[in-house]
């Protein structure tokens, strides 16, 4: 990633917030998700946390909350599920 540096007044906070959103738009998707994905893995280390782990146990937390709803048999808990899983559909998180 190339490293831009500009100088600003405080007052000029509109014109900073102008050129950002020029550079960002300027910008391909995926360099956008590179940078999302550098300043996510950033504040990880920061957090001393393992980038993956976080997205991998929340995954898991939630297959397994389906499964055990599923279990239970109640219809309370059978809705719920059907919830979940209509909601993942439409994240495209099948």
């Amino acid at each position: 990633m190339e490293k831009i540096i500009k100088k600003y007044r405080i007052t000029e906070s509109s014109k900073q917030e102008e050129d950002s959103l020029r550079y960002w738009k300027s910008k391909s998707i995926k360099a956008k998700i590179d940078a999302i994905n550098q300043l996510r893995i950033l504040y990880c280390e920061l957090k001393n946390m393992d980038p993956n782990e976080q997205r991998l146990q929340r995954v898991f937390k939630i297959t397994q909350l389906i499964t055990n709803k599923k279990l239970s048999g109640r219809l309370q808990d059978l809705a719920d599920v059907k919830t979940l899983l209509d909601t993942r559909k439409k994240k495209g998180n099948c």
